[in-house]
């Protein structure tokens, strides 16, 4: 779960949480803000963002949640949030049979992304991305298109920092590929269509790639991919005039073997990096050079307190406003 908060900006995310979760006291004690969430649903993702002010309007605060379409989920949920009331209203439900399982938002606010888990007629073997409209007033989206993902269970997708490409992963076909966006959010045919190959050391959850995040540089000039089946962190220099991919000077870091990296991010600077590693619950940081897009491994931490027994594994891991 993230909460990230500055200039009325919110993102939040959510990774395989439990029906009926519950919400409480996760913004900071100076906001004097409590939220609830109790929603039939299994939720995978949720982002959100401030809407433009109007009319004398103090700009509302709009939230949109992926899930599972399992256990009564319906699809992408969208809510808004007045914070000066403490209160929540869903606004909308956009249907989806095809676990819309996660969501990223342009940079510019107009667009959202989902990957969806379910398939298209004529590609059973692939999964499926859809674009949607940002009403800019309501928050409300409106469906532009589906495009096959090219691959099998995507699981993550990001937005390159121009807008104009998005990035998908395949957890179950270990590859990702580079999708180009025109000026109307419509999503179009491949530019890039990277097949990972390997294995690491623990079977069978390690017997191939499992390709489980894409995160562009801030300045997007490189590309940092994630595969929790290698033990690496891939990284490509991206050019956006073309939307291809080439292997970096520096083409991977290896983590320590059954350690399955699984999301990354930056500070707000881009100089560091953290790799959150499901496996092994575990978080690692990284020293990033910007201008060869190199990593150089600072610090691994395990994410659990030392009297913790039990299992578990990492999903997500962000950084807030202040680094």
């Amino acid at each position: 779960m993230l909460i990230f908060h500055e200039d009325q900006l919110w993102i939040i995310l959510f990774y395989n949480a439990e029906i009926y979760c519950n919400l409480r006291d996760l913004i900071d004690r100076s906001m004097r803000v409590l939220i609830t969430l109790i929603l039939p649903c299994l939720f995978t993702g949720f982002t959100g963002f401030s809407i433009e002010k109007t009319n004398g309007d103090q700009g509302r605060e709009m939230f949109y949640i992926g899930t599972f379409s399992e256990r009564g989920s319906l699809g992408i949920y969208v809510y808004s949030f007045d914070r000066k009331n403490d209160r929540y209203d869903l606004l909308q439900t956009m249907f989806a049979k095809a676990s819309p399982s996660f969501i990223d938002v342009s940079p510019d606010g107009k667009f959202l992304f989902s990957v969806n888990r379910g398939s298209m007629e004529g590609k059973d073997e692939w999964g499926s991305v859809t674009s949607f409209a940002i009403e800019q007033h309501t928050g409300k989206l409106r469906e532009l298109k589906s495009q096959f993902s090219y691959g099998d269970s995507p699981c993550h997708v990001s937005v390159h920092p121009s807008g104009k490409y998005i990035f998908v992963s395949h957890y179950k076909s270990g590859n990702f590929v580079v999708l180009p966006v025109d000026e109307e959010g419509i999503v179009g045919e491949p530019t890039a269509n990277i097949q990972l190959k390997g294995k690491g050391a623990i079977m069978p959850r390690q017997e191939q790639p499992h390709t489980h995040s894409v995160v562009p540089s801030l300045d997007g000039q490189y590309i940092y991919v994630s595969d929790l089946g290698l033990d690496k962190i891939l990284i490509y220099k991206f050019d956006v005039s073309t939307g291809t991919v080439e292997p970096a000077a520096q083409p991977f870091v290896r983590t320590i073997p059954g350690a399955g990296p699984r999301h990354f991010t930056f500070n707000p600077n881009g100089d560091i990096g953290f790799s959150a590693e499901e496996i092994s619950s575990s978080i690692c940081s990284y020293k990033v050079d910007k201008e060869s897009g190199s990593l150089q491994l600072i610090h691994r931490l395990p994410a659990l307190p030392t009297a913790f027994f039990g299992e578990n594994s990492c999903a997500d891991v962000h950084t807030s406003a202040s680094g």
